[in-house]
This record gives C-alpha cells, sequence and structure tokens, in this order.
C-alpha cells in the first residue's frame, strides 16, 4: 500500500473534523471512532504518534507500519518548520 504525504493532520481519512449537533466542534478519530472535543492538530497527531503527552493520551490502536511512517513523517516535517 501507498500513501501520500500529509499536508495536514486533517487530510487524513481517519481524522476528522465535524460539529456535533449543537455545532460544537469535534475531532473524530476513526481508527476506533472515537471523538474528542476540539480541532487541536497537535494533540491529534500526538495521539496517533502513541506519545503520553499532548492532553489525549496515548493511541492504543495497532496502526499500519506504512500509516504510522506518514504520521511521523509529518510530525518531522513539522518540527523542521520550526
Amino acid at each position: 500500500m501507498t500513501v501520500c504525504p500529509l499536508c495536514s493532520i486533517w487530510d487524513d481519512d481517519k481524522i476528522k473534523k465535524y460539529k456535533d449537533e449543537t455545532g460544537e466542534k469535534e475531532a473524530r478519530y476513526l481508527w476506533y471512532n472515537n471523538s474528542f472535543s476540539s480541532w487541536h492538530a497537535m494533540r491529534m497527531l500526538s495521539h496517533v504518534l502513541k506519545f503520553q503527552k499532548g492532553g489525549l493520551g496515548a493511541c492504543t490502536v495497532i496502526i499500519p507500519k506504512e500509516k504510522y511512517k506518514r504520521y511521523q513523517d509529518f510530525h518531522d516535517q513539522k518540527h523542521e518548520w520550526k
């Protein structure tokens, strides 16, 4: 499986922005169908990379290597820009 590089965490098919029925922002994490109450990109990236810090805790799902590498490459690229 070939995966394209990410330009934003929201470009991923497993991490999406939504608004709930009351209009509140919600991030849906589709690796295990969970929702978080904000659109915070770095928190979502930290979660998917299984970092303990970041406010959402570490993801417990086994993510395929190709997809995990895509998240890691995106993280590394973001740190290069700083």
